[in-house]
């Protein structure tokens, strides 16, 4: 998969679900409000607002659809 602020390529090791607005700031568990990003740069940000670290998201949710086979 992808980073959702950088884009760079991440393994399913790498990634981890972020809170795009942290819950620390009002942020809500929901599909728009979560992210894949790199472990290490969600370490980096914490609490913090993406603006502070000069960061974006650059990735928009996508609603997938699975088929379910009996």
């Amino acid at each position: 998969g992808l980073c959702g602020y950088t884009k760079e390529p991440i393994s399913f090791n790498q990634g981890n679900i972020e809170h795009v607005k942290a819950r620390s700031h009002g942020g809500k568990d929901t599909f728009e409000n979560l992210l894949v990003v790199n472990k290490d740069l969600n370490s980096k940000r914490g609490n913090k607002e993406l603006s502070e670290l000069g960061l974006s998201r650059n990735l928009k949710p996508k609603h997938l659809a699975f088929a379910l086979h009996p």
